[in-house]
């Protein structure tokens, strides 16, 4: 999926989950139809790490890759990545 695609933010209050899952949402809808194809195991498991995060959130420095291990090597930058640099998230 080039170019990258991505949600960045930088505010004084946590990312609430709602709004991380909206972000999530908005990426896949970026996404051609191929690539949301490719990437729906990467999509599924990174809305469900959004759901499940800690009720008190995750915190920083948090890096999450999620891949579908059983694409074939030409298809391995076909993930979905969750990171956070500072902070808290999905609150």
């Amino acid at each position: 999926m080039r170019p990258e695609r991505s949600r960045a933010w930088a505010q004084a209050t946590p990312r609430k989950r709602a709004r991380g899952l909206r972000d999530l949402a908005d990426l896949r809808s970026e996404c051609t139809e191929a690539q949301r194809a490719v990437r729906a195991v990467s999509f599924s498991r990174a809305q469900r790490f959004i759901e499940n995060a800690h009720p008190h959130g995750v915190r920083s420095p948090c890096r999450q890759t999620f891949q579908d291990r059983r694409r074939p090597p030409q298809l391995a930058d076909a993930r979905v990545d969750i990171e956070i640099f500072h902070g808290l998230a999905f609150i």
